[in-house]
């Protein structure tokens, strides 16, 4: 009789797959052993992060705390079981992750990147903000098959951002044992470039790449425009200009490593004659018994200049309440001081015009924190 081998037992945690996590102020002792109590972390599947990714959910700071909170570290734990781990003769995990990782296989460290060597401590942050194509990447990590056990085994695996307030952090894995999968492939990813993003067509528009091959090297890099290539490039920075035109034009990023494994990213831009203004809004205090408040505009205009900020505010902490105008300012410093509501929820409205006569939006609250 013939026996057909069941792989999916040898696929001991799935990509995508369930895991109890939480981010922690402070890191519990003993969090990465086998018998640590998980039964009150949150529960979720994988990719887990904070933003700028795929991410299926976001890392709350404790099981009641639904919240995305920028705390790292975030610690995950998969069990999972095995009836003999000498089916096990290599074992390998497939990790995505932003920035730093330490794994633990069993209550032992098995593999740390990016992350200082020394014992960590809550505040300790990684070593550097990984690329936007390593973000991507999925890198693989040979582990020790003689750290399984037979029965129940718990993988544990800690993530480090670099820069808690400016880097997203992200997670996804899987562990195989006996793995005959095909090297990763390479990875693009487009920089400071998001579908949707405007150009303008009164002059060349220009477009970098990251790219990266976890096992091998990148070889190239073309972008495509419309399906017409403009540019191949073999080593970074990767960079392209060309002329957009206007409406919308599709890009699609190609790199191919030495392998020649290919992989493709792709997005819409669109091309106007004229590029709203950016703007950021922020509540800073006034007054020496806190009774005002100072909102301050940041507006940017990448092809004019900004003509004025008008700032607006609710009049009341209904949804249907009416926002006036408080003040409008024609020259930097972009910034108006109003009373302090004291608790009372306001609605904040920035809104900077260029010379063009484009406008740029952004939207605050001023609350209980004020």
């Amino acid at each position: 009789m013939r026996h057909q081998l069941d792989l999916s037992k040898l696929r001991f945690v799935r990509e995508g797959g369930e895991w109890r996590h939480i981010g922690a102020r402070e890191v519990p002792t003993g969090w990465f052993e086998p018998r640590f109590d998980d039964s009150k972390w949150n529960r979720g599947h994988a990719p887990f992060g904070f933003k700028n990714h795929d991410e299926a959910v976001v890392v709350p700071s404790s099981p009641a705390d639904g919240r995305a909170v920028m705390y790292s570290p975030a610690l995950f734990r998969n069990r999972f079981e095995i009836d003999d781990r000498a089916i096990a003769k290599t074992l390998r995990l497939r990790a995505r992750y932003a920035d730093g990782i330490v794994v633990y296989l069993n209550g032992r460290e098995a593999y740390r990147n990016n992350l200082p060597s020394r014992q960590l401590r809550a505040g300790t942050l990684a070593l550097k903000k990984v690329t936007a194509a390593a973000q991507s990447a999925y890198l693989p990590i040979d582990l020790k098959p003689d750290m399984l056990v037979n029965g129940s085994n718990v993988l544990a695996i800690e993530v480090r951002q670099a820069k808690p307030l400016e880097s997203g952090l992200l997670f996804d894995a899987e562990l195989v044992a006996n793995s005959v999968l095909q090297a990763e492939l390479p990875q693009v990813a487009f920089l400071a470039v998001r579908e949707g993003s405007m150009f303008t067509t009164a002059k060349m528009a220009t477009v970098t790449l990251d790219a990266i091959a976890s096992q091998s090297k990148v070889q190239s890099v073309t972008l495509h425009v419309d399906g017409q290539a403009i540019g191949t490039v073999s080593r970074p920075p990767y960079r392209f200009t060309w002329r957009p035109h206007e409406g919308a034009q599709r890009l699609r990023a190609e790199v191919v490593d030495v392998n020649q494994q290919t992989n493709v990213r792709e997005l819409t831009v669109n091309g106007v004659q004229n590029i709203p203004p950016r703007v950021s809004v922020r509540i800073e205090p006034a007054g020496t018994q806190g009774d005002a408040l100072t909102i301050v505009a940041e507006p940017i205009d990448d092809d004019g200049e900004i003509k004025q900020v008008e700032f607006l505010v609710s009049q009341g902490d209904r949804f249907d309440s009416p926002i006036v105008s408080v003040g409008t300012v024609s020259s930097p410093p972009y910034r108006v001081t109003i009373p302090n509501p004291h608790g009372e929820h306001r609605l904040v409205q920035v809104q900077a015009r260029d010379d063009k006569g484009e406008l740029g939006v952004a939207s605050t609250h001023i609350g209980m924190k004020h």
